[in-house]
Order: C-alpha cells, then sequence, then structure tokens
C-alpha cells in the first residue's frame, strides 16, 4: 500500500495545535490594576484642584496682610505726625514735657473766631490748637508760628477747646495779664544797636508793661534770656514773654547788684530778630 504525502496545510495545523498557548492574566490582576491607575489619576486631579484653590487664596492673604500693615503704618505715621506737631510748637514755646496735650484741628475758623475774636484772631483751617494744663497754644501749620497763646489758671486738669470755661479763659486772656501788672525791663546784651527798643515795642504790642530800656554792660549775648526777679506767681505775663521771645531761657539773674528794676528783665540776645 503506497502513502500519500502530507499536505503543507495539514502540517501547518498540526504545527500550530502543537504550540502552547499564551498564558491570560488572572481576572484579580486586572481588577488591581485598575484600581491602583483611578488611584493615581485621582490623586494627580485633587493636587491640581488643591494648587489651583491656593493660587487663588494667596492673592486674597497678600491683600490682607498688605492692609495690615498699611493700617499699622498709618497708625505709625499719625502718632509720628503728632509727636513732631509737639516738639515743633515745644521748641517755639516753653512747655510741660512729661504732659500730653490734648490736640484738636481747626476746622471751621470762622466760627471760632465769632465766639472768641481775640484768640482766634488769626486762625486758619488746619490750625491745630494745643492745650496743656497750664495753656492752649493755637499754631499755624501753614506759617509754622504760634498764632496765640493763652494762659489756664485755677482749670483742673486739660481742658478741651470745645469747653466752655476754657472759651471762658481765653476770652481772659488781656485782663489776666493786665492784672497782674506786672513790670518789665528790657536790656541790649549785643553790639547791635536798636534791639532793645524793638524787643520793648514788641512787648507792648502783645500788652505788657515795659519800663526801662537801656543797654546791657555786656555785650557777647548770643541769647535772649529772661531774668525772673519777682517771687509773684504771674503765669500770663511769663508766657507772653516766652512767646515774645521764642521760648528764652528764663533764669534767676545772676548774684550781684546790677541795679535791675521790676519784675522781669528781659536781656535781648543776637539771636533776636526785629519784627
Amino acid at each position: 500500500m503506497i502513502k500519500k504525502p502530507r499536505t503543507i496545510k495539514a502540517a501547518s495545523a498540526k504545527a500550530a495545535a502543537a504550540q502552547p498557548k499564551p498564558i491570560e492574566p488572572p481576572k484579580t490582576k486586572t481588577s488591581i490594576y485598575l484600581v491602583l491607575l483611578a488611584i493615581i489619576v485621582l490623586t494627580a486631579i485633587a493636587l491640581m484642584v488643591n494648587q489651583k484653590i491656593k493660587s487663588r487664596q494667596q492673592p486674597a492673604q497678600n491683600s490682607a496682610t498688605q492692609t495690615a500693615q498699611t493700617d499699622q503704618a498709618k497708625k505709625a505715621m499719625d502718632k509720628s505726625d503728632i509727636q513732631s506737631l509737639i516738639a515743633r510748637v515745644g521748641s517755639l514755646i516753653m512747655v510741660n514735657a512729661n504732659e500730653e496735650p490734648t490736640i484738636a484741628t481747626v476746622q471751621d475758623a470762622e466760627a471760632l473766631r465769632k465766639s472768641n475774636p481775640v484768640f482766634y484772631k488769626d486762625a486758619e483751617n488746619g490750625d491745630r490748637l494745643l492745650v496743656w494744663s497750664d495753656k492752649a497754644v493755637l499754631y499755624s501749620t501753614r506759617l509754622d508760628k504760634l498764632l496765640a497763646v493763652m494762659p489756664i489758671t485755677g482749670q483742673a486738669g486739660v481742658i478741651g477747646p470745645s469747653s466752655t470755661s476754657t472759651q471762658a479763659t481765653l476770652n481772659s486772656t488781656t485782663s489776666t495779664i493786665a492784672s497782674e501788672k506786672a513790670t518789665i525791663e528790657v536790656r541790649n546784651g549785643t553790639r547791635t544797636a536798636g534791639l532793645a527798643k524793638s524787643m520793648a515795642s514788641t512787648l507792648k504790642a502783645e500788652g505788657l508793661k515795659v519800663g526801662i530800656v537801656g543797654d546791657l554792660y555786656e555785650k557777647d549775648h548770643a541769647k535772649t534770656v529772661i531774668y525772673m526777679l519777682t517771687d509773684k506767681d504771674m503765669p500770663a505775663t511769663l508766657n507772653a514773654l516766652e512767646t515774645v521771645t521764642r521760648n528764652a531761657e528764663v533764669t534767676k539773674p545772676p548774684v550781684g547788684n546790677f541795679g535791675f528794676k521790676g519784675d522781669f528783665v528781659v536781656i535781648v540776645g543776637s539771636d533776636f530778630v526785629k519784627p
């Protein structure tokens, strides 16, 4: 019996059947892979969302921080301005450095002028009123000068500028100086002629009574000095003298017989400028 040769197709089919089948991964492992993939994706999304929220919140936080810093800077600036104001007024007239004055800003100069035409004569809106327990000072911020000074006597503590008692005290400025009846002597302590006469005229314009006007034998006084000869309490006169002399030193006269007469002696120094 003669055998027929096998065809190529049959041989290929047999060979294919003889090859091992690929091993498929178990269904449980596939599920784990999917879960892990989902966790990774969700984590990435959560991080992206969180980053966006932070980026949106950051400008608001920065704005709040900047606002807080601005408010603090403004408060510090306001406090600095007040301290500068007190220091400037203190350089123009003698004040109690240990006392915090009451400070007000002139808002309606005309109304104040009607209520007190003497004290607020030259007041402008924006001027500052500083009230200590012993004096009230009206300071011009535009001119950088004192416009008026009023001694406060018989008052308890610092009085606000709108107080009726303060207005009454302000109105009594001239009569208080007149009632003290102080006599002032003026001496020129420099080699510049005419300074004593000019000082005397300025003091008279403030309602002060000037007696002797002349020269001092010493001609080397660089600064104006106020000698206080009296033991009487004359705050109105003293404050007026300090205002005119721009906060000159107040002291007792040196030991010796200088022939001074009166309650106060003003020694005019080189720092005095004729008005």
